[in-house]
């Protein structure tokens, strides 16, 4: 098992630092789970003191001695309760902490009510975008571990055509798939920043008609799932042949993922779902010549979904109707869906070192999804792809 560097955990405490002090806040606790891996380097239950100037303090109630293990922080301390909060950072001599910043778009607020129970006379601010973006450009530590992810996702897709036989179900497939992706050294389920998403299952393996189904998640692909539980992803459908079948897994290496779609099927497609499938590439082919430091995001988006209308698909441009979705990639790392988001309203600026997936699919009601997706670093020049399985239809 690898462990996060200190030098790195060192590096990502100072960024937040200098926003910390740039706004005027004393400190800031950590709890989410992905920002509590990022800056601490464990996922044990523990919480991140932060202050805006010093040494931070790992809290930690379950596991202490794993904690301190997996987390090279030089003050790791244990918890009791969380109520021992306050005693435990006077014992430590902080007593300045007159505003305080938590990652408020994923804490419930009966945790946010009993931090500031527990400290009635301090203020709380919502640093979580600032958080989100302190995370954004990777480091060459990162990239290596993504670069490992990539390689991971393209062993799996190199199994996946010989999976596919009619008459086996999506779900039947997905299990194969993950246990290939386990073998490949992929750490299984992804870690998504949404509140309340409730249980889902990975990979995505959809056929026919169930690619064209709509779900509950923001993106283009939903599925009818096994139940009205997990309403979304493979369900109990057999394959057909002729038919478009969509595999989109991520894997992931010590915490870092990678994102990735193909487009199968058993046979021939009809020449109009084969024509469309080649509309995909030529959308991510011109849209990887603007993945270049200072392209805006938005403006991204906007090239792809006029290259949907020009090539005549727009209104079944990353899905249908009502159920369009209006992005065609997004940031990634420990989580699926980070910074930045290309949309519309999205004005972010590239930098190099962020890593993006771009992801342009079509959908068609009663025919199913087709599409492509890879995961890109951000450098100078030219986005180098971290995902390179063959992108050509993986006609069986």
């Amino acid at each position: 098992m690898e462990y996060t560097p200190k030098e790195e955990l060192d590096k990502r405490v100072v960024r937040l630092q200098e926003y910390l002090l740039e706004k005027g806040l004393s400190a800031s606790f950590i709890i989410q789970k992905a920002d509590l891996f990022y800056f601490s380097g464990t996922t044990q239950s523990s919480v991140l003191f932060v202050p805006a100037q010093g040494s931070p303090v790992l809290f930690t109630r379950k596991s202490y001695k794993r904690a301190c293990k997996e987390s090279s922080l030089d003050n790791i301390m244990p918890l009791n309760s969380n109520r021992e909060l306050p005693d435990l950072l006077r014992d430590q001599e902080i007593t300045h902490i007159d505003r305080i910043g938590m990652e408020f778009d994923s804490i419930p607020t009966t945790v946010s009510g009993f931090y500031q129970r527990i400290f009635p006379s301090t203020a709380f601010s919502d640093i979580s975008k600032a958080v989100r973006d302190v995370r954004t450009v990777k480091s060459h530590y990162e990239i290596e571990l993504m670069r490992e992810a990539g390689r991971i996702s393209d062993d799996i897709l190199r199994e996946a055509k010989s999976e596919l036989k009619p008459g086996r179900t999506e779900v039947e497939i997905a299990s194969h798939l993950l246990t290939i992706a386990y073998m490949a050294g992929s750490e299984g389920p992804a870690m998504i920043r949404d509140w309340n998403r409730g249980a889902f299952t990975l990979p995505m393996v959809l056929s026919g008609e169930s690619g064209a189904i709509a779900s509950f998640t923001d993106g283009p692909l939903g599925g009818a799932g096994i139940s009205s539980l997990v309403s979304f992803g493979p369900s109990g459908k057999r394959i057909k042949e002729h038919e478009p079948i969509v595999i989109d897994i991520g894997a992931t290496y010590n915490g870092y993922q990678v994102d990735v779609t193909r487009t199968f099927s058993v046979g021939e497609m009809s020449s109009s779902l084969m024509d469309a499938y080649e509309a995909t590439l030529k959308i991510q082919e011109r849209l990887i010549k603007e993945l270049v430091p200072g392209k805006k995001c938005s403006g991204i988006y906007r090239i792809a979904e006029e290259m949907a209308m020009d090539l005549g698909y727009v209104e079944n441009f990353m899905g249908y109707g009502e159920n369009r979705v209006r992005f065609v990639g997004h940031g990634i790392g420990i989580e699926m869906n980070e910074f930045p988001v290309f949309a519309g309203g999205f004005d972010t600026l590239l930098e190099e070192g962020m890593t993006v997936a771009i992801e342009p699919k079509f959908i068609f009601p009663g025919l199913g999804a087709v599409g492509v997706e890879n995961t890109w670093l951000i450098k100078s020049d030219r986005p180098e792809p971290l995902t390179m399985a063959d992108e050509a239809l993986g006609i069986v």
